[in-house]
C-alpha cells in the first residue's frame, strides 16, 4: 500500500499536528499572545481565543474591528492605529504599536499590536499578526523606573556623587550630583577615565592608583581613597572616593 495513502500513517500525522497545535496554543496562552488574520477582499477578520481573553470579551459576541474604538483608551492611539493599518493595506508597511486598553470588564491593560501585510503581485491580500497582553511587563518597567527615581532622590538628598567605570571600554558614567559637587555641568563631555584623571591633584594621584590597583588585585574588599579633585573655579575639594568591582 502506498505510504502516503496509508490511513494509519495519515492518522498518526493528524495526531502529531494536533499535539503541535495544542502545544503552540499553550505557549501563546502563557505569553498571553493572540493571533489574528484579516482578509482584504472578503473583509473577514479572525481572532484567536486568546484575544477574546485579553479583551475579556465573550466569544459569542463576535469581536470585530470595533475593538479599537471600543477598548483603546486614548483617541490618539486609535487614530495612530487606524493610519498604520491603512498604510499596511495600501503600501504594505508592517507595524507594531503599544497602547492602553480598558477591557470589557473595565480592567486597564497594556497591549502590543503587531501587523504584517501579505502582498501578492503588488496588492495586499491579507493582514496578519498578533496582540499580546504586556501589562505585567509594563508594571515591571514602572517599578524599575520608580526604584531608580527613589535611588536618584536619595543620592541627591545625601549629597553623594556616583560614578560607574566600565574598565573594558574605559567609559565612565558620572552622576549629576558628582558633577555638581565640583561645579561642572552635564553639558560638558564627561565619559572616560581621562576626564577624572586630569582632576586629581598631582600630589594625590600616585596613592589613588595604588589603592585602585590593590582592589583590582583582590587585596582589598573595596576601593577607598581620600584625595583632592579640581573644581571648575580652580580650587581643589577633598573627597572620599569609594568603589567595588
Amino acid at each position: 500500500m502506498d505510504k502516503q495513502t496509508d490511513p494509519v500513517n495519515q492518522n498518526n500525522s493528524n495526531d502529531e499536528l494536533k499535539i503541535v497545535k495544542e502545544r503552540l496554543e499553550e505557549v501563546n496562552r502563557i505569553a498571553m499572545l493572540g493571533i489574528w488574520d484579516y482578509y482584504n477582499h472578503t473583509r473577514q477578520l479572525i481572532w484567536s481565543d486568546i484575544i477574546y481573553e485579553i479583551f475579556e470579551y465573550e466569544k459569542q459576541d463576535n469581536l470585530g474591528l470595533q475593538v479599537y474604538e471600543q477598548f483603546i483608551i486614548h483617541q490618539n492611539d486609535r487614530d495612530q492605529i487606524a493610519q498604520l493599518s491603512l498604510n499596511a493595506l495600501q503600501m504594505g508597511i508592517s507595524f507594531d504599536y503599544t497602547c492602553e486598553i480598558k477591557s470589557a470588564k473595565d480592567n486597564i491593560k497594556w497591549i502590543k499590536i503587531v501587523c504584517k501585510p501579505e502582498v501578492i503581485e503588488g496588492e495586499c491580500q491579507r493582514l496578519y499578526g498578533f496582540i499580546q497582553d504586556i501589562t505585567r511587563q509594563k508594571a515591571y518597567e514602572k517599578s524599575l523606573l520608580d526604584a531608580e527615581l527613589r535611588w536618584q532622590f536619595a543620592l541627591e538628598s545625601s549629597g553623594d556623587g556616583i560614578w560607574d567605570w566600565n574598565a573594558s571600554t574605559n567609559q565612565v558614567f558620572f552622576s549629576k550630583q558628582w558633577l555638581k559637587m565640583l561645579g561642572y555641568s552635564e553639558e560638558q563631555y564627561w565619559h572616560n577615565l581621562e576626564d577624572w584623571d586630569r582632576l586629581i591633584h598631582p600630589e594625590d594621584k600616585e596613592k589613588v592608583y595604588q589603592d585602585l590597583f590593590k582592589h583590582f588585585d583582590g587585596e582589598t574588599e573595596i576601593y577607598a581613597n581620600e584625595h583632592r579633585l579640581l573644581c571648575k573655579d580652580g580650587t581643589y575639594k577633598w573627597v572620599l572616593d569609594r568603589g567595588k568591582i
